[in-house]
């Protein structure tokens, strides 16, 4: 029988990363934003591909802001639809807008700190936005445009696995320190954006461990190779692990 001893969960590498961005108690970041840093590390490394591709209807019920499937690791494609059965010809794309978020039923605000993104600086305008279909995640959730809530119901497909994420042990020892640098990296940013450079001296050494040099690579482009140099046996064996993962936990 497998066992964990090779892998660590969401939530221990988040306690990695708290007291290097000065953050005990996730009063800077919200526990949801530390999970979504992870996972989007993981889709960038490609181990996203490792989890099984679910799909899944959600209603919509007139909402803005939808509960995401249980271990949902990386969202692929999204769609409208109404009626029984998500088909081409009558579904509708729903398009990923980065910096979007919702506040209760105000949308469109960008997050401090974040990279400029042409789908909300250029394609939505105040008199188009009620006729686009955009989206974006925020730990479990997602958050729906306006135009949305005309459809029924929400189609998505992503890879994941049917049981909690943050706390199950999914990420390989070796891609940890990239995982931890990564997101690190991210927080820092928006922190010593937001305090006029108080950090950067912290975030000049996360991102040298993170990237490194021609000399010395960093623990992001060791991940990579290690991911990119597993051969046929150990992507079974890492996509097994994962698959019964569900089986193990019940």
């Amino acid at each position: 029988m497998q066992t964990h001893s090779g892998y660590v969960s969401a939530n221990d590498v988040i306690s990695d990363i708290l007291p290097v961005v000065d953050d005990p108690g996730q009063k800077k970041f919200p526990h949801e934003w530390y999970i979504q840093q992870i996972q989007n590390a993981l889709t960038e490394l490609a181990y996203d591909t490792y989890f099984d591709e679910r799909k899944e209807s959600i209603l919509i019920e007139g909402c803005s802001s939808l509960q995401l499937p249980s271990g949902l690791v990386n969202l692929k494609a999204v769609y409208l639809f109404n009626g029984d059965k998500c088909m081409p010809g009558i579904m509708q794309t729903v398009w990923h807008a980065r910096n979007y978020v919702r506040d209760g039923e105000q949308q469109f605000k960008e997050q401090r700190g974040t990279q400029v993104d042409p789908i909300m600086d250029q394609a939505i305008s105040g008199s188009t936005q009620h006729a686009l279909y955009y989206y974006n995640t925020m730990g479990d959730r997602i958050m729906l445009s306006d135009a949305c809530r005309a459809y029924q119901k929400l189609f998505v497909v992503y890879n994941g696995l049917g049981c909690d994420f943050g706390s199950t042990p999914t990420i390989p020892h070796f891609l940890r320190e990239a995982v931890k640098c990564w997101v690190a990296v991210v927080a820092l940013e928006i922190r010593n954006a937001q305090d006029r450079g108080a950090w950067s001296a912290v975030l000049a050494t996360q991102q040298n461990r993170l990237h490194g040099d021609s000399r010395n690579p960093g623990a992001w482009m060791r991940a990579k190779r290690r991911v990119q140099s597993s051969d046929e046996k150990e992507m079974r064996d890492l996509s097994k692990y994962l698959t019964g993962l569900n089986a193990q936990l019940i």
